[in-house]
């Protein structure tokens, strides 16, 4: 909660979107919500509530693939820079190659422990790049599975603040935006929780009167927009990712259990 407020997503429709070892959501929502798909609770702004949810990887993925791709005496943020070069030589679509982001389970909106990963398309062609850009991508379609989720909920945002590690990674910000169809207000400082908990205090102290005044505080150096012809390309691609999925998840479960033995 004080993450969102230090990033001023504290009006209705504003959600918060974390790009750390995993992604998290928090959106301010008027009502409060049954729902099993996500996970409800109360906005430190009276009346206010809110849905949140979060995936199990996300950077936790991308630090896993550099960590294997990594040339001898290179550093990690060295062989980040070089795989995200690579990535961009690679076409939205990743040339046809899907990944479903599920290597530690999958928490919301489809709640499977025993979800697993996969890339789904892979031929003699595809190379490192492809690779890795499958990654950012399917990141962003696990995203995008959450946000649909909120709107058929009821519950659409309006305003999208990205904040975390993965926000340095512009190539990521963007693929994630045209597949949502969605901008993302970058702030300009992310100190995070902590920066929240200041504003409530001095809240508390009576040196506000509201807390959307945190706004004041806030300032956003960039919006990143969806790109038409990029979205129409993963609009397709995002069907097959929601395929792919409920076409193997028994196999999964089935996986698992067999690795258990």
């Amino acid at each position: 909660m004080s993450e969102s407020i230090s990033v001023g997503a504290v009006n209705e429709g504003d959600m918060m979107i974390m790009y750390g070892s995993s992604t998290f959501f928090i959106q301010v929502i008027a009502s409060q919500t049954q729902t099993e798909k996500f996970w409800p609770s109360v906005h430190a702004v009276p009346n206010l509530h809110t849905l949140t949810g979060g995936t199990s990887t996300a950077g936790s993925i991308t630090r896993w693939f550099v960590d294997q791709w990594l040339q001898p005496g290179e550093s990690r943020d060295e062989g980040y820079t070089r795989l995200t070069r690579l990535a961009e030589q690679s076409k939205p679509g990743a040339n046809g190659l899907i990944m479903l982001p599920y290597f530690s389970g999958e928490r919301t909106p489809i709640h499977h422990l025993q979800a697993r990963g996969t890339w789904f398309g892979l031929t003699l062609k595809h190379t490192t790049g492809d690779l890795y850009r499958a990654i950012l991508e399917g990141i962003g379609y696990s995203i995008r599975h959450n946000i649909e989720e909120m709107r058929l909920a009821g519950f659409p945002p309006r305003k999208l603040v990205a904040i975390g590690g993965g926000t340095k990674n512009r190539l990521w910000l963007q693929a994630v935006s045209s597949i949502c169809c969605e901008g993302q207000y970058i702030p300009k400082v992310t100190y995070g929780a902590a920066y929240g908990d200041a504003f409530l205090a001095a809240l508390g102290l009576g040196w506000y009167d509201r807390l959307e005044e945190i706004e004041s505080w806030v300032e956003y150096t960039e919006v990143i927009l969806p790109q038409s012809k990029e979205a129409e390309i993963y609009e397709k691609y995002y069907r097959l990712y929601r395929e792919i999925y409920e076409q193997t998840k028994g196999s999964m479960d089935a996986l698992s259990s067999i690795s258990k033995d």
